[in-house]
């Protein structure tokens, strides 16, 4: 039952976030949520560029996206699956060298902070590897 309070905060953060950014940048929100038809055209303006941020509910950014211009990734939900973030961290194929991960995180609740700390020995992982 946690995880399905998380999951309703993390889908109410991407409509916020949204009506918060419309006005300074491009966004486009893609979830689970959208129909076929309006998925598809979702991703057809992807595809074409018309967007300067994406947000959607780590689920479908996961399983159902396949852009090739993401340079930056920031996390602001819960979860510690180290495949997940591997896959996250996948998305990360922009033009440019430079990509940037920002994870959020919240020490103040002991579950999150695991999950966070979890997901720091992943990044670590990846550093020794120098990717």
């Amino acid at each position: 039952m946690k995880g399905a309070r998380y999951w309703t905060l993390v889908v109410v953060l991407v409509d916020v976030l949204n009506l918060y950014l419309k006005g300074l940048c491009e966004t486009i929100v893609v979830s689970g949520e959208d129909s076929e038809t309006r998925r598809q055209i979702k991703l057809k303006q992807i595809e074409n560029g018309h967007f300067q941020v994406i947000l959607s509910t780590g689920q479908f950014f996961g399983e159902g996206l396949d852009i090739h211009a993401i340079n930056c990734l920031i996390l602001v939900f819960p979860f510690s699956f180290e495949g997940k973030l591997i896959q996250y961290i996948g998305r990360l194929r922009g033009h440019n060298n430079h990509k940037v991960i920002v994870d959020y995180r919240d020490s103040q609740i002991p579950f999150l902070e695991r999950q966070f700390k979890q997901r720091q020995r992943v990044y670590k992982k990846f550093l020794k590897m120098g990717r």
